[in-house]
């Protein structure tokens, strides 16, 4: 009787054992199963964050493309606009010095021109290195009794004492400004040079 308690015994431990056995494994399989859902789940949410840093830098992309093309247009409208209202010749600019927008000198290539190559005319610039010419200094061309010849833009809105002092052969003077917008007195210029003055405006 007691050798059969202690078999019945045995076999509910035994028994004991297998289910716990069984719910150790279920489980295990329960938790890999949650690992698994919340794998596939972050990698769901991170798919959808990759999909949408694409769809952000396409979009970026495009409007960056859209921002250039805009700045290349204004430019180009900007280029057409000083192109057609700037039709100055400034070829003789690289003849002078210049200093916040006044002209107070000749260059090395301005004097070789005079004096090795005859060059007796000049246009005054009206920008020099994009800086707008308004004047005209002193004693620019004081004393320079070759020049026979000048064209003044309608950016040049003063002359400089003495500019034109002793030109003696400046007989052909244009400005391109409404009559007496620019005061030539004491340029150095004589009263008849002065009365022979083409304004153009």
């Amino acid at each position: 009787m007691k050798e059969r308690k202690i078999k019945q015994k045995s076999h509910i431990t035994l028994h004991t054992s297998q289910n716990s056995g069984i719910t150790l494994v279920a489980l295990i399989i329960t938790i890999i199963v949650l690992l698994i859902l919340a794998v596939v789940a972050i990698r769901a949410v991170q798919g959808d964050g990759i999909i949408q840093h694409a769809k952000n830098a396409r979009d970026q992309y495009a409007q960056a493309e859209v921002n250039e093309t805009a700045t290349l247009q204004n430019h180009a409208d900007y280029i057409n606009k000083v192109q057609s209202a700037d039709s100055w010749d400034n070829s003789d600019a690289n003849c002078f010095i210049y200093e916040e927008g006044k002209i107070v000198g000749f260059t090395e290539l301005g004097i070789d021109l005079v004096l090795n190559h005859g060059k007796t005319e000049f246009t005054i610039p009206n920008r020099i290195d994009g800086q707008i010419i308004t004047s005209i200094g002193d004693s620019l061309f004081n004393q320079c009794e070759f020049l026979t010849k000048i064209n003044i833009p309608e950016s040049v809105t003063s002359i400089g004492y003495w500019a034109f002092k002793g030109c003696t052969a400046l007989n052909d003077i244009t400005v391109h400004a409404a009559e007496g917008d620019i005061n030539f007195t004491g340029s150095g210029l004589t009263d008849e040079q002065i009365a022979n003055i083409k304004w153009v405006n």
